[in-house]
């Protein structure tokens, strides 16, 4: 998962934890003050009772329990209670003042009958304590209710009010459904917000990748490329980019000791061995008068020399295109003609005589197949597919070298006969010093030919660097086919579109 994503999801969570924490605690704010509003309720009936009874001298009369302050203060009860509000009053004596004419539900007023429909309800408010009870709230069958006690001065009693604040079950549902339609809204905004934040947060790690992208080594060895301003980084990106500076330049340092010693060993090496080479091939114009053994180690000692020089070449040509100096020119040059020749030149090799050139007839018209390309590493890069294919097939199979064109490429195309190549290796064996596993029997598990593994690397490099690409079109049991593919002259193309 991305650090995006990650930082996305942290962020939306989080957020969401505390949208849902508010929004409880929000109705945990709403049922304080609605308590709160009971108290003030209280404090204000009780008040107000309070000034009617010393108003009409009912007070002293409530501790001598006369039958006509009773009556007075029942009325005053009822007045203040309600559908929502029950109160009454406990005497000195231990009375209890309802506010109603009687005990019986079915003569209670309409008002604030649904207080005694339940004979639980008013015990579970205090209804019978004889002391003053500290505000408090309940829950029963489903409701709730609020509850507090104020004494009246004088001594005339304590004064007991019960509130009922319950919801119905469709507008506690109502508001649940409200809550979390909130909830939900207030999550989508914050993730998208958080994607608009993260987008800016990020940018500096942007600026850091597209930086490091365009870092490159040059033909010289040293580090090209966008300069990366660690100073200008956050803070917890500097160390990484600084970090990345020092690590370029060990590897600049590394690869400019490699090269320099590539070159200079290729070089070293080459002369040594162009002169075996070439005084090894004298001594064979002239080993007449040798016997055979001695003709077989002199021709030994040519042929290993001209493997080792190919290879030295080889190994300098993947030097100078790793570090950007291989001369590669691109101009048109007629494909049939040079590969015709390198077929012809091929032919004084000693495994020449394999490689078959086939094309279509039409293409064999001079000039008709303009391909655009370095013609002297056209012919590298169409030998070493040719000594590849000799190299991996049996002796008595042949090589054959196609040549195709499209409208707008030109296709040179090597074949062999041997054991193929797994469709997994394809894009593998043009990886310098990768060996494919069909180099290996499947009984003996023997190598069954041996090579440098530099030589399809070499191809790939120089036919990009011609603009064109190298595959493998074709492979089973019995042969693989590789294919360069280059671009055709513009001109050669609109010949070809007429004709057609």
């Amino acid at each position: 998962m991305s650090i995006k994503r990650r930082l996305g999801l942290s962020l939306t969570a989080l957020l969401s934890v505390v949208y849902a924490v508010t929004l409880f605690d929000a109705e945990f704010v709403v049922r304080r003050d609605r308590f709160q509003r009971h108290e003030r309720l209280g404090m204000g009936i009780a008040e107000a009772i309070q000034v009617e009874l010393a108003d009409h001298g009912t007070t002293a009369l409530l501790k001598t329990s006369s039958s006509l302050a009773d009556a007075h203060v029942k009325a005053l009860l009822s007045d203040f209670s309600g559908t929502r509000v029950l109160v009454w009053l406990s005497t000195p004596g231990g009375q209890l003042l309802l506010p109603s004419p009687t005990t019986s539900v079915l003569t209670q007023p309409a008002a604030y009958r649904t207080f005694f429909q339940d004979p639980k309800l008013l015990p579970l408010a205090g209804m019978h304590a004889k002391t003053m009870q500290k505000p408090r709230v309940f829950t029963h069958a489903g409701g709730t209710y609020f509850t507090c006690s104020i004494p009246l001065k004088g001594n005339a009693g304590v004064l007991r009010i019960l509130e009922d604040v319950s919801v119905s079950p469709a507008s506690q549902r109502l508001n649940w459904l409200i809550l979390l339609g909130v909830w939900l809204v207030l999550v989508v905004i914050t993730a998208a917000v958080a994607r608009i934040l993260l987008y800016f947060v990020l940018v500096p790690i942007r600026r850091l990748e597209k930086a490091l992208d365009t870092v490159s080594l040059s033909p010289t060895g040293s580090v090209d490329g966008l300069r990366i301003p660690a100073a200008e980084l956050p803070e917890e990106l500097q160390g990484i980019a600084y970090a990345y500076m020092r690590l370029s330049k060990r590897l600049e340092e590394a690869w400019s000791r490699q090269s320099l010693f590539i070159k200079a060993i290729s070089h070293e090496l080459l002369t040594p061995v162009t002169l075996i080479t070439v005084s090894s091939r004298r001594l064979l114009r002239k080993s007449s008068g040798l016997n055979a053994s001695d003709h077989e180690l002199l021709a030994t000692v040519y042929d290993e020399s001209s493997r080792i020089s190919h290879l030295v070449r080889n190994l300098l040509d993947l030097a100078r295109g790793d570090a950007g100096s291989l001369v590669i020119e691109n101009t048109p040059f007629d494909a049939v003609q040079v590969i015709r020749e390198l077929v012809d030149d091929a032919a004084l090799l000693e495994w020449g005589h394999r490689v078959n050139f086939q094309s279509d007839p039409i293409l064999k018209l001079p000039g008709e197949l303009m391909a655009i390309g370095d013609p002297e590493r056209v012919r590298q890069c169409v030998l070493n597919l040719m000594e590849n294919a000799v190299k991996y097939s049996d002796a008595s199979t042949p090589v054959i070298v196609s040549l195709q064109a499209t409208q707008h490429e030109i296709l040179i195309s090597v074949k062999d006969y041997g054991p193929g190549i797994p469709k997994q290796d394809w894009d593998n064996i043009f990886l310098a010093f990768y060996r494919s596993t069909s180099n290996l029997s499947g009984k003996s598990g023997k190598p069954v030919a041996s090579g440098s593994g530099i030589g399809l690397a070499i191809v790939q490099m120089m036919v990009e660097q011609m603009g064109g690409s190298v595959s493998v079109v074709e492979s089973d049991t019995t042969g693989a086919s590789i294919q360069i593919r280059l671009k055709r002259q513009l001109s050669a193309v609109k010949q070809f579109s007429s004709a057609s």
